[in-house]
């Protein structure tokens, strides 16, 4: 995994968290998260709730 998806992924947890929030622990903009959440999503590593929360996947 790319160490800039690394940042992101590694702030998500089990429980939905407001994109907001995981910009802020990332230390990254809105934007950028955006774009991480989206390829993680399409990589099938996360997935988006309702709410503008993500959440990591159950392996």
């Amino acid at each position: 995994m790319d160490k800039e998806y690394e940042s992101v992924y590694n702030v998500l947890e089990n429980m939905p968290i407001l994109v907001d929030k995981i910009a802020i622990k990332s230390k990254k903009s809105i934007a950028e998260v955006n774009q991480i959440l989206t390829m993680l999503e399409i990589e099938g590593l996360v997935k988006s709730c309702p709410g503008n929360t993500y959440t990591l996947i159950d392996d």
